[in-house]
């Protein structure tokens, strides 16, 4: 078997290759030019340095720091992820919005195609397709099963079908707030399936899980406004 020409070089020993680089001429002497410390070479004064302005996604960052975010290692590929935010509303704006399975992809971007199918018992099937990485055209097709709890205030998703995640369990949660606003818990426990790069999948994560939850909190403040 043939290899290729970089892999060749890679194989060769040290004292096989040339890597004696060509002496450069300059003017200063020898001992001036050891003296001299590399780190200056990279070195502007600071009237030189470009004034650095505002990022224009700076609104952004600020909404992100208010949102809670935490990722967990369950095992090698399984990770829980738990994520919050205040939102000044009342629970039973918010709980009107969380539970409009119909309108959501209207709310959260990341939501592809969407389709509901509503029980008699209140629970409903979504068959949702959500887009993992727009750079990589990754997407998770998901069959899920959504169960309000209205007195509890907390609606389960659970994966009964799909690809994208093999085991898929959420739960929102409302909490009422002594200032008449309302925090929205977001938990859940997931196992990517295995063709997908757990890297991305997390990274993915770490990004659209706060993304959410500020949409979330955002549409429904929208509302009451």
């Amino acid at each position: 078997m043939r290899l290729p020409a970089f892999l060749f070089l890679l194989l060769l020993p040290a004292e096989g290759l040339n890597t004696r680089v060509p002496a450069r001429s300059s003017k200063l002497p020898l001992s001036a030019r050891r003296a001299a410390p590399m780190h200056m070479l990279l070195e502007l004064p600071l009237s030189a340095m470009p004034r650095i302005r505002q990022s224009p996604q700076g609104k952004r960052a600020h909404q992100l720091s208010e949102v809670d975010f935490s990722m967990e290692a369950m095992h090698f590929t399984k990770r829980r992820v738990c994520g919050g935010v205040s939102v000044r509303a009342s629970e039973a704006d918010l709980w009107d919005l969380l539970t409009s399975f119909e309108t959501l992809p209207d709310v959260i971007p990341s939501i592809v195609s969407h389709q509901v199918t509503r029980r008699p018992d209140g629970s409903a099937i979504i068959d949702q397709v959500s887009l993992l990485s727009r750079r990589l055209n990754l997407r998770s097709h998901m069959k899920l099963e959504a169960t309000p709890y209205p007195a509890a205030r907390e609606l389960v998703l659970r994966r009964i079908a799909g690809h994208g995640f093999l085991e898929f369990d959420a739960v929102y949660k409302l909490s009422p707030k002594a200032d008449g606003s309302t925090y929205l818990s977001y938990v859940v426990n997931a196992v990517p399936c295995p063709i997908f790069p757990l890297p991305v999948v997390e990274e993915k994560i770490r990004r659209e899980v706060p993304n959410m939850l500020l949409a979330l909190r955002d549409a429904v403040e929208r509302r009451v406004v």
